[in-house]
C-alpha cells in the first residue's frame, strides 16, 4: 500500500535542515526560502549564494558564539560616546556660526 501524501510531507519536513518558522524568526527574506528549505546538511548551506548577513544569522544558530568569548569582548558605553559626539557637534556648529558671522562682516 503506498504511503499517504501527508506521510511524505512529514518525512520531507523531518529531513530539512531549516524550517519556515526559523527563517521567519531570523528575518530571512522570502526570496531565499526555497533554496534554504531544500537543504539537508550544514555543508550545503555554505554552497548557497545568499548575502553574508543572512548566512551569518543561520550559521550563528548552528555554531553559537562561546559565552567566554562574549564575556571577553569590549563593552561600549553608548551614553559616553553620545556625550562626546554632542560636544564635538556643538563645537563644530559654534565654529560654523563664527565663520558665517566673520564672512558677513568682512564681505
Amino acid at each position: 500500500m503506498p504511503d499517504k501524501p501527508e506521510d511524505d510531507v512529514a518525512t520531507r519536513a523531518e529531513n530539512r535542515l531549516l524550517s519556515e518558522k526559523q527563517l521567519q524568526q531570523w528575518l530571512i527574506p522570502d526570496e531565499y526560502w526555497h533554496e534554504l528549505l531544500r537543504l539537508e546538511t550544514e555543508e550545503q548551506l555554505l554552497d548557497l549564494q545568499i548575502p553574508d548577513i543572512y548566512l551569518a544569522r543561520i550559521l550563528d544558530y548552528f555554531y553559537p558564539t562561546a559565552l567566554e568569548s562574549l564575556q571577553n569582548q569590549p563593552e561600549f558605553k553608548l551614553e559616553a560616546d553620545l556625550v562626546k559626539f554632542a560636544k564635538i557637534t556643538g563645537f563644530l556648529l559654534h565654529i560654523e556660526l563664527m565663520n558665517s558671522t566673520f564672512r558677513e562682516e568682512n564681505c
